[in-house]
């Protein structure tokens, strides 16, 4: 099994009361100088999902974002 190691800090997002079908950030990789944003797209989930990720990312101009769609397959890679 794959182990990561990266040397930089995250925040992993917990889920708890909230509905599988409303987005939050996977982790918050707290790169310098800005911080990125991973969201995890499930193949499950329709165009108001997307919707609401790209509000979220809307709201917060001063985290940058990373996006990894299940459904295309094999993940783009992190930002550096």
């Amino acid at each position: 099994m794959p182990v990561a190691r990266v040397n930089t800090r995250s925040l992993k997002g917990l889920r708890y009361n909230l509905p599988a079908n409303r987005p939050t950030a996977t982790a918050i990789l707290q790169h310098q100088p800005r911080p990125v944003a991973v969201y995890l797209i499930p193949s499950s989930m329709d165009s108001a999902f997307d919707a609401a990720v790209d509000e979220l990312i809307a709201l917060r101009p001063e985290i940058d974002a990373w996006m990894g769609r299940v459904a295309d397959g094999e993940m783009p890679l992190l930002p550096q």
